[in-house]
Order: structure tokens, then C-alpha cells, then sequence
């Protein structure tokens, strides 16, 4: 009984020490008055890290406690909050209840049943994710939601990392990491000079105590165009870099090296029987060719054709490629499962080539600053061509051509397995504006107040890619609406008919097409005025002045349109506006106008040479927008011979 006594006080303590914060309601009207129009407000959030070694096992555990104050009607949404836990971290003890405001005092309602269910990530086709459903009784605006939960990390290179803003005010935030003498760790702080962080670090006996601390942060601005949160929001990442057990000093992260060799431990015992049928597929690709580039490209591109992309996470499977010979067979499979088959493939054809760990652009750390698993997501084939140039090999870039890496580890620093103990780290080139082009070319004729016109576009590099992958699976009727919005004319009253798109083998995309569009002339007694700049999308958007978080682009670009007009036979040109060019290392345009043969023809161009655009750039960004708004808006005016 002495353990249930014992427990039962243990909550009873609890218990009362939470009434008693809540009792001194000024806090409340305090954070209340600070954030007056916020939906919700965190008074309180924190979490605890100790990190042991027990048993001869290094363990780390962690304390998370948030509170949560309702301070309008919008944030009784706040009355439900999930609690994840998977394979490498355990969620237990979860305790939660409800302070609901009755007068001058709070009534306690606990939370009696906590829900668990699979909750798989929707871009997986398994993961082993839990996740437990907490759902607060009697939420009303005054009430306060009070959670903790416990994570025991089962491996603890995960460990782990900490954000001081979020999505509502927070008006005490906490991180303490507690640590056995004989255990080390590094961390490291981004974004540091957004928030006022009091730091402190105590030496104890046995251990020694890490403590971070903010108050009274405001709450995260969000912007669709933005980057991850990761390259502007104050966090840290931290870990164990290594740890004493039994005398000895075991190294676990803290460098490339100590990160490559977990890497390539893992991978030690994948593909190490060569598959019969997997060798007679490859046999018959590379049939008759004798150059090597060849034999990759045709290896390369029937793992793009042959094996879809299912993300599987589940355990350390979701950090272990499988077999090429069961991926083969199955037709399916992850990055790395892809990365396996391209390399096995390659292997059984006598080439060299090289499994590759790397992070997506949604993560802003290198392997040179921040050598942890959060460091990558991705993994790929690596291949060193005979001019010395290296291809990145990513199977799950459909369509795209073996030049072509993905777009979304363009600049990042690829981890490139050379041999069990030995490594690369070699940064991915950021593909030229040249690379990536809409070039959109009409020709147009007026009758009455009606522009109909004929259209050919010519989409290379990334931008076709784009296209191919947002239309692969619309109806016709959502691709006509998405054909209206990428190639607009003029205004939303264009209806665009016999659109034909040529079949494209990794090559430039090709696609025609007519169009109609009423009541776009203007006209005056025997005058008639149009404006040729007619696709809006070639329009920069304003940024507005109290921005200061940055703006992504998904990769460099040039975005060109080429309107011809056929000047009616009774009119003759009154005037034309002049050419304009403006620009910078960071973004521009030109509008160029000449005529020939009784036509008009307007080139407008703009360019993005950049995939992140910083707040110190913001202003140049503004001054090209505002000389585009002017070029744009010109028209071109005819008069009646």
C-alpha cells in the first residue's frame, strides 16, 4: 500500500501547489492586460532534461509542463492538445486539468480520460507515431488548460531541441537540461538577438545544471511564403557530445565523424546478397551502351519511372534503407530505399557511386555547425562523373533529368558515405536563373472590344517541374482553372480553349493554347487603348514594411512574356511607352517594346536570383516592385488613320 500512499500525496501536493499560483489572479490580468487581443496565452511553459548514465546506460528524460490561459472566445480551440510519442521517444505520465474561474477562485476539473491512437504523419504511408488526445473539461474564456507529461528518449542522439516563441504570446518560458559530470554537451543558440534569454549554469557535486530562461515573448507572425520557422524563430538544438561509462569515455555527437560512423553503422547490413532479378533488370538496362554517364542515366531514370515514393517510418527503419531486391520487388518505398536500389543498381553495373545523407531547405543547419540526426531528412545516391563534377541522384524527383537535382537541396551540405570510415561533406550548387524559365509567347487581335489570341509557353528546368507535379492529377475542369491562373490574360473573364500539351520526356515542357478575352479595350470616340502587360503572375508582390521575416522562393528564376499585337487595319499607333529595365543582384525586370510589320511586340521579363530574401534586402526588393508597378500599368494607345 506504502507506494499508493505515497503517490496519492505526491498529487495532493501537486494539486494544492498549483491552486495556490492561481490564487494570486493578478498574474493573470497581468499577462491578460500585456496581451490584450491574443486568443490564448502561455503562462508557462517549460521543460526539464536529465541525462544519466544507468546501469551502463546513457539515459535522458524530460519534464514538460505548459499552462495555458483561454482569453477569448477563438482560443477555446486551445481545449484540445496532443501528446506524440514514438519508437525513440516515449510519452508517460501524462497529468491534465482544467482551472475554471468562479469568482475569486479557480474549481479544479481533472481530465479523466486520455485517448491514444496511431497518428501517422499524412505524407507517410506508415509511421509509428502515438499520439495521445487530451481533451479539457469546461474550456470558457478565464479558464486555464494545466498539462505535464514525461519523454523518456530511448536514443538519445535525439536529444534535442527547445523554441522560445510560438504561434500565442509566452509569458514565461523555461529550458533546463540537468547533467551527470561525466556527461558533456554542446548547444548551440539561432536567432538569438529576437528575444531576451537569461542563461545560467550551476556546478554542482554530481552534476551540473543548464537553465535558459525568457519572459513575456510575443507570439510567432505567420506568412505562407515564409521559410521554416527554424530560419528566423529564436530555438535551440542541444547534445550529448559524449559520456563516461565504466572508465571509459564514449564519443556519441559533436562531429561529422561521430555523426558518419552511427550513419554508417546502420547501413552496414543493407544489400549484402545481390538479387538475382535485380541484376538482370540492370543487366538489360545498360545492354549495348559503353559510356558510363549513360549506364547511370538509364539506371537513374527507371528507379524515378519504376518505384513510387511511400515515406515508411517506423523505428530505426525511418534511418535504415531496405534492401534494393525487396524494394525492386515491391515497386515502392522511401528516399532511402530509393537511395539503396540507385546504388545497388550502380553497383551491379560497375560503377562507383555513394549513399548520401542531407537536410531539405527546410532545415538551416550544416553538418560543420550542427553534426546531430536534425541536421538531414533526406538521403540520395551521389555520383562522381568523369569531368569531376558530382550528381546528386534523388529518386523521388520524378521527371526530372539527371542535371536536375531537386530542387529542395539546392545549397545544402551533403553527407557522402565514401567508405564505412570514411566521409564527404560537398555543398549542392544553387541552379542559375537560366535554368528555370516560363517563357510565354502571344500573339493578339482586336475586334470590336473583344482580344482573342493564340499562345505557345515553353517551361524548362524547375518551373516544369512544378507544372507537371500540381497538374499530374487534376480533372479537367480544376486544370483549366489552374491553366486561367498561371497564364492570365488581362483579367478573370479569359476563357482559355484548345490547350494542348506536348508529351515531355524530361525535356522542356511545351504547351499551346487559344484564348478569349471581352471587354478588355478601352476606347474613346476613334482612339483605342490596351495595355500588353497581360499575365498579372509576372507581377512582383509588395512586402509589407512591418515584415521582418524572411521570404522563401523555392528556386531561381526568370518568368518572360511576349505579347505580339496585330495592329488593325484602320489604326495606326499613337503613342507607345518607352523601354525600362530595372534591377538588382537580388530581383528585376525589363519591358522592352519595338515595332515591326504593322505589329506591336512587348517583352517583359522579371527575374528571382535568390532563395531567401532577408529583411535587410527588403527595401531594394520594394524599389524594383514599385518601378515594375510603373512599366506595367503603361498602355499602348492607336487612332483611327
Amino acid at each position: 500500500m506504502l507506494p499508493k500512499i505515497k503517490m496519492r500525496v505526491l498529487l495532493f501536493l501537486f494539486q494544492c501547489s498549483t491552486l495556490l499560483v492561481y490564487s494570486q489572479k493578478s498574474n493573470v490580468d497581468e499577462a491578460r492586460a500585456r496581451f490584450p487581443d491574443a486568443s490564448a496565452i502561455y503562462l508557462y511553459k517549460s521543460q526539464e532534461f536529465k541525462i544519466i548514465v544507468e546501469d551502463g546506460i546513457l539515459k535522458g528524460v524530460c519534464k514538460v509542463r505548459e499552462q495555458i490561459l483561454i482569453n477569448k472566445e477563438s482560443g477555446i480551440n486551445y481545449q484540445t492538445r496532443y501528446v506524440s510519442s514514438n519508437s525513440f521517444v516515449e510519452a508517460t505520465d501524462i497529468i491534465a486539468f482544467t482551472l475554471v474561474p468562479d469568482n475569486k477562485k479557480y474549481v479544479k476539473k481533472i481530465v479523466e480520460k486520455i485517448s491514444q491512437k496511431d497518428d501517422p504523419d499524412r505524407s507517410s504511408f506508415y509511421d509509428d507515431v502515438k499520439s495521445y488526445s487530451v481533451v479539457f473539461p469546461s474550456v470558457q474564456v478565464g479558464a486555464i488548460l494545466d498539462l505535464e507529461y514525461t519523454f523518456k528518449y530511448k536514443e538519445p542522439r535525439f536529444i534535442g531541441s527547445y523554441y522560445w516563441t510560438d504561434y500565442i504570446p509566452v509569458v514565461q518560458n523555461e529550458l533546463k537540461i540537468s547533467t551527470q559530470n561525466d556527461i558533456h554537451i554542446n548547444y548551440l543558440f539561432f536567432n538569438k538577438e529576437v528575444v531576451d534569454v537569461e542563461f545560467t549554469k550551476e556546478a554542482k557535486k554530481n552534476e551540473t545544471i543548464y537553465k535558459w530562461e525568457t519572459k513575456n515573448v510575443k507570439p510567432i507572425i505567420q506568412y505562407s511564403d515564409a521559410p521554416n520557422i527554424r530560419y528566423y524563430e529564436p530555438h535551440m538544438i542541444f547534445y550529448i557530445t559524449d559520456f563516461e561509462n565504466n572508465k571509459q569515455r564514449n564519443q556519441l555527437l559533436g562531429t561529422p565523424k561521430n555523426l558518419y560512423s552511427w550513419y554508417s553503422e546502420l547501413q552496414k547490413n543493407v544489400n549484402k546478397t545481390e538479387d538475382k532479378r535485380l541484376k538482370k533488370i540492370t543487366d538489360s538496362l545498360i545492354y549495348g551502351l559503353t559510356d558510363e554517364f549513360e549506364k547511370v542515366k538509364k539506371i537513374f531514370y527507371w528507379v524515378q519511372d519504376n518505384i513510387s515514393y511511400i515515406a515508411i517510418e517506423d523505428g530505426l527503419g525511418g534511418f535504415i534503407a531496405r534492401d534494393a531486391g525487396l524494394v525492386c520487388s515491391k515497386k515502392f518505398g522511401d528516399c532511402k530505399d530509393m537511395a539503396s536500389t540507385i546504388h545497388e543498381m550502380l553497383r551491379i553495373a560497375g560503377i562507383k557511386s555513394y549513399l548520401t545523407w542531407i537536410g531539405s531547405r527546410d532545415i538551416p543547419y550544416t553538418y560543420t555547425d550542427a553534426p546531430t540526426p536534425g541536421t538531414d531528412n533526406h538521403m540520395i545516391t551521389s555520383y562522381l562523373d568523369k569531368q569531376g563534377k558530382w550528381n546528386f541522384l534523388d529518386g523521388t524527383g520524378k521527371n526530372a533529368p539527371i542535371e536536375l537535382h531537386t530542387s529542395f537541396i539546392q545549397g545544402k551540405q551533403a553527407l557522402i558515405g565514401i567508405s564505412p570510415d570514411s566521409f564527404l561533406i560537398v555543398t549542392v550548387p544553387v541552379k542559375d536563373t537560366s535554368v528555370s524559365q516560363t517563357i510565354d509567347s502571344v500573339t493578339i487581335d482586336i475586334k470590336d472590344n473583344l482580344v482573342t489570341g493564340k499562345g505557345k509557353a515553353t517551361l524548362t528546368g524547375y518551373d516544369m517541374l512544378d507544372y507537371l507535379y500540381h497538374t499530374q492529377n487534376l480533372s479537367k475542369e480544376e486544370l483549366q482553372d489552374h491553366i486561367k491562373g498561371y497564364f492570365s490574360k488581362g483579367s478573370n473573364k479569359v476563357v482559355f480553349f484548345d490547350v494542348v500539351t506536348e508529351p515531355s520526356e524530361r525535356a522542356p515542357l511545351k504547351i499551346s493554347y487559344n484564348f478569349s478575352l471581352p471587354n478588355y479595350v478601352r476606347r474613346n470616340q476613334n482612339e483605342i487603348y490596351i495595355n500588353l502587360n497581360m499575365n498579372s503572375t509576372l507581377s512582383l508582390e509588395k512586402i509589407i514594411e512591418t515584415r521582418t521575416t524572411p521570404i522563401n522562393f523555392k528556386h531561381r528564376t526568370i518568368k518572360k512574356l511576349v505579347t505580339v499585337l496585330n495592329i488593325p487595319e484602320d489604326y495606326k499607333i499613337e503613342y507607345i511607352p518607352k523601354s525600362v529595365r530595372f534591377g538588382n543582384e537580388i530581383v528585376g525586370f525589363q519591358s522592352t517594346y519595338e515595332v515591326k510589320n504593322n505589329k506591336i511586340i512587348l517583352v517583359t521579363d522579371f527575374y528571382i536570383n535568390t532563395l531567401l530574401l532577408y529583411a535587410k534586402d527588403f527595401e531594394k526588393y520594394n524599389k524594383v516592385l514599385t518601378e515594375q508597378v510603373k512599366a506595367n500599368s503603361q498602355v499602348v494607345s492607336l487612332i483611327k488613320k
